[in-house]
């Protein structure tokens, strides 16, 4: 079973796995990095840390990385037009 790590990378912080995990075969490591970063955005924006984006960066057994999973939240306001106002 292919052993993977998953370093974080939340803007200027880096934090690198040692331990890693062994997974069945990359496809499991990559649905899993995916739903890691989202989910931690999703925690860090719940209790307030107001952080924008995560990046787990995947590397294997090799020291190479093999992927990206980024996650971003865009939060923005729209606003009523002119014309809708004078409605």
């Amino acid at each position: 079973m292919p052993h993977y790590f998953f370093d974080l990378r939340d803007g200027s912080d880096f934090v690198r796995d040692e331990e890693g995990c062994w997974f069945p075969d990359f496809a499991a490591a990559e649905r899993e990095a995916a739903e890691t970063a989202a989910s931690m955005l999703l925690d860090a924006r719940r209790s307030d840390n107001n952080p924008t984006k995560f990046t787990i960066e995947v590397r294997d057994e090799n020291d190479r990385c093999v992927m990206d999973a980024s996650v971003a939240l865009h939060i923005g306001r729209r606003l009523e037009s002119a014309a809708g106002d004078a409605k």
